[in-house]
């Protein structure tokens, strides 16, 4: 049985982003310039500059009285000297670090954690708390929870279903709008970003946890077994060797050019019998914490212990290489630029994720319950149609909608359809719409004509309007044909009420069977509007022509109306007309959808984490609903917009009558009640 890990991954992916995505955020922006802290350290902070050209440094005992004689009340803990000419850093038990001149001696006092770096690394370790331990348990907490619901968990749910579609799913489209540029970013970014956080992840946790060394040393083989812990030997009066005394114990073991030093860090015993212990990173080494150990009696200077790094097991290896990984301090610039751009993309993935989350969230808390209205008025405006006088059953006012807007009504069977508002915009007080009895209709129109009554009560969606008045438009052409006179109508009464030039062109077979007919020929619409009665359709062709040839540069044409009507006033129109000036507001599906060439293809949809197949006889609706999931539609013929869904990958095969030509060719969105796919697979963002 095949185990689906994507929806659950996808759930913890996306409420871990949710619930610690401000801890991530925290980590980031601190870390981020962290990376660069070798290279800018020396150039912001001036207490690392030390003596410029100093030869004869000062023994390392003088250099330590001088800091002692800045911060008397403290005790010295360790001394860090480099070859470079850098101040000596002392470090003092009150949190101080002494930068003192190796040459001039002089001192500059300051808290442990100051200066811009000091400060970041202070925020993004969380040392600004009482205890380090709690500090660890946040950084390790939130590094595993990275690691596994975003690196990892990421990872795992952005990975396409096939190595073909890995290119185009980690491709950015900049082309996009909206909540699919977002999820596309979201995606192509987070590919790249969830890999370095893999990384970042798993270096973290070695500083953050103790057992974490156990782990690496079990997992290569090294021994897992602690060293005993060595041990100085106090001798009555005797005191505690100088910095300098146990250092010259050290150094001949550096001699050799393969080991010599570039650095050096002596920590004094903090109790009576602690050792002392010198940790030196030779010249060359790999990396900044590729440390050789020796620990010695803290009052004879005897050598207890020599640990060289390159004769340490592979798990103190592994341990101490992970800490200068995880601060970029390995590989150079090249790892460096890996490290900043990854972890700057994670304050992309939240924005992106949050923002994409919402405007979902937004999109389905936004449809508002449907209005119930009561049916006021029935008359026949024409031969099989009827028009219906919509009113609020309070009596109050409805929401306003503007000229071309349409409603949905839910009728008895089940079905919603979409039906154009024709009356003025102005009135509040009602809505009117009429409905076209067709002989293969579904349920919707039938109903409507048979079972309604003046006195009931319908579900009528609010207004939506897919087909507005252009704003710019110096001249209005308004055609209609059939059924098609209802948003024209409303458009025509609101360009007379503002004064606005326009023609209306209305196509029917006979005055009898043009709806609104005696309202149209009342004389405030006279040289406005215009009858074309029995135009054959060989002759059809023609007048459009002559109607469409010559126009004004600014006009816009509105049409509406069967589709073998439409389809031949855009051809026509096409020839004079831009695209973006001509306006269709279609009543069903076109005949492509319902009966053009048919493939089975492949869904994935990548919020659920299923992969479905579509035969050629199912839509995508249809293997939606049969796998338990319910898609919102309405129309279900391609025309209302409802059931639109965002694509993240392949290309959409548009069948339906909603989508501008920009949006098709854009490849972003479908209808997925009538459109397939001219790919093999479409990513959806269901």
């Amino acid at each position: 049985m095949k185990v689906n890990l994507r929806s659950p991954l996808l759930f913890v992916h996306r409420w871990t982003g949710m619930t610690l995505g401000l801890l991530f955020l925290f980590l980031a922006l601190t870390g981020l310039t962290l990376v660069f802290r070798g290279e800018l350290g020396g150039w912001m902070d001036t207490s690392l500059h030390g003596d410029v050209e100093c030869r004869a440094p000062q023994p390392l005992d003088a250099l330590i009285e001088k800091a002692r004689a800045v911060r008397p009340d403290a005790e010295v803990q360790a001394i860090r000297v480099r070859d470079d000419g850098q101040s000596v850093i002392v470090r003092m038990s009150d949190r101080h670090d002494l930068y003192v001149g190796p040459c001039s001696g002089r001192v500059m006092d300051r808290n442990r954690w100051a200066g811009v770096f000091g400060l970041l690394e202070q925020l993004h370790r969380f040392r600004f708390l009482e205890s380090a331990d709690a500090g660890n348990f946040i950084t390790g907490g939130a590094a595993m929870a990275m690691l596994f619901a975003m690196g990892f968990g990421g990872l795992f749910v952005l990975w396409p279903s096939s190595w073909r579609q890995l290119k185009t799913v980690t491709t950015p489209r900049p082309h996009l709008r909206g909540r699919a540029l977002d999820l596309n970013l979201h995606r192509s970014i987070g590919f790249y970003t969830a890999t370095v956080i893999v990384i970042v992840s798993i270096t973290a946790l070695p500083m953050a946890f103790k057992w974490t060394r156990t782990v690496i040393n079990v997992a290569v083989g090294s021994p897992t077994e602690k060293p005993p812990k060595l041990r100085s030997t106090p001798v009555a009066g005797a005191q505690v060797l100088d910095a300098g005394a146990l250092w010259e114990q050290v150094r001949p073991l550096l001699e050799h050019p393969d080991t010599t030093p570039h650095e050096i860090s002596i920590e004094l015993p903090r109790k009576p019998n602690d050792a002392a212990v010198i940790y030196a990173v030779e010249i060359g080494a790999a990396h900044p914490n590729a440390r050789s150990y020796y620990y010695l009696d803290a009052y004879s200077g005897k050598l207890l212990r020599a640990e060289p790094y390159a004769t340490s097991p592979l798990g103190n290896r592994i341990y101490r290489y992970t800490s200068s990984l995880h601060s970029g301090e390995v590989g150079g610039l090249p790892v460096q630029l890996l490290f900043f751009t990854g972890i700057a993309g994670v304050p992309v993935l939240a924005y992106t994720g949050l923002r994409s989350f919402f405007r979902r969230r937004r999109r389905v808390a936004a449809a508002p319950p449907p209005l119930r209205l009561r049916v006021a008025e029935m008359r026949d405006v024409a031969q099989d149609i009827r028009c219906f006088v919509l009113i609020a059953i309070d009596g109050g006012k409805l929401p306003p909608f503007t000229a071309g807007a349409h409603v949905d009504v839910l009728t008895g069977s089940g079905l919603v359809r979409q039906y154009s508002l024709c009356n003025d915009t102005a009135e509040r007080h009602r809505y009117v719409i009429a409905v076209k009895r067709t002989a293969d209709s579904r349920g919707g129109s039938v109903w409507m004509h048979d079972e309604v009554r003046v006195g009931d009560e319908l579900a009528v969606g609010r207004p939506r309007n897919h087909f507005e008045l252009s704003p710019r438009a110096g001249h209005h052409m308004l055609l209609a044909a059939g059924i098609g006179i209802t948003p024209l109508l409303s458009m025509a009464r609101e360009l007379m009420r503002r004064g606005e030039p326009f023609t209306l062109h209305y196509f029917a077979r006979s005055p009898e069977q043009m709806a609104f007919h005696e309202e149209l020929s009342a004389s405030a619409f006279q040289s406005k509007v215009f009858f074309h009665y029995a135009v054959q359709r060989s002759g059809l062709g023609e007048r459009l022509r002559q109607m469409l040839w010559h126009h004004a540069e600014d006009a816009h044409l509105y049409v509406c109306g069967p589709r073998g009507f439409m389809d031949l006033v855009e051809s026509t129109a096409s020839a004079t007309w831009a695209p973006e000036m001509v306006h269709v507001e279609h009543f069903g599906a076109a005949p492509l959808a319902l009966a053009g060439e048919r493939h089975p293809f492949t869904i994935e949809l990548r919020r659920s984490g299923s992969t479905l197949q579509v035969p050629a006889e199912q839509t995508i609706t249809d293997v939606l609903r049969a796998h338990g999931l319910e898609p919102f539609t309405s129309c279900e013929q391609g025309v209302c917009g409802s059931c639109l869904t965002v694509v993240l990958a392949g290309r959409p095969d548009h069948r339906d009558a909603f989508l501008s030509p920009a949006e098709r060719k854009a490849c972003n969105k479908i209808m997925v009640c009538v459109s397939r796919a001219k790919s093999e697979n479409l990513v959806l963002d269901l």
